[in-house]
C-alpha cells in the first residue's frame, strides 16, 4: 500500500462535503441573522429618575440586586448569575449571529480534521499485528 493511499475515500469525501455544507449554511444563517434581527429589549422593569428624566434600569444589574445576591448566595452565586446571563445573551439579537458563525467554523473544522484523520495510513503496528486479538 502506498503512503498516500486513502483507506476510506468515501468517508473522507463525505466528511469534507459535510464540513463545507456546515460552513456555508452556518455563515449564511449568521449573515441573515445579523442583517435582519435587531437588538433584543433588555430586562428594564424599573425606571430611575435623574434630573427629571426617567431612564430604564435593568433590575438584574443594580447595586441592590448584586448586594442581595451576594448576601443570599455569596460571591459564587453572583458569578454564576452573571455567567448565566451572559450565556443566555448569546442566543438573542446580533450576538446570535456571532454565535452561529463561531459554531459553524468550529464544527466544519472538526469535520475537516476527522477527514484528515481518516485519510492517514494505518500505523505500522496496526498493519503488522492484524491477527493479534489482544
Amino acid at each position: 500500500m502506498s503512503e498516500h493511499e486513502v483507506h476510506n475515500p468515501v468517508t473522507v469525501m463525505r466528511l469534507k462535503r459535510i464540513g463545507v455544507a456546515i460552513l456555508m449554511l452556518g455563515l449564511l444563517s449568521a449573515i441573515l441573522v445579523f442583517v435582519f434581527v435587531g437588538e433584543p429589549g433588555g430586562n428594564e422593569t424599573a425606571y430611575q429618575i435623574i434630573d427629571g428624566v426617567s431612564y430604564p434600569v435593568d433590575v438584574n444589574n443594580t447595586k441592590s440586586y448584586n448586594y442581595n445576591m451576594e448576601r443570599i448566595s455569596g460571591k459564587s452565586g453572583v458569578f454564576v448569575a452573571d455567567l448565566s446571563d451572559w450565556f443566555v445573551s448569546l442566543w438573542h439579537g446580533k450576538k446570535l449571529s456571532y454565535t452561529l458563525a463561531v459554531l459553524a467554523v468550529v464544527l466544519s473544522l472538526l469535520c475537516f480534521w476527522l477527514a484528515h484523520l481518516f485519510s492517514l495510513p494505518p500505523l505500522d503496528d496496526e498493519v503488522e499485528n492484524k491477527d493479534w486479538k489482544g
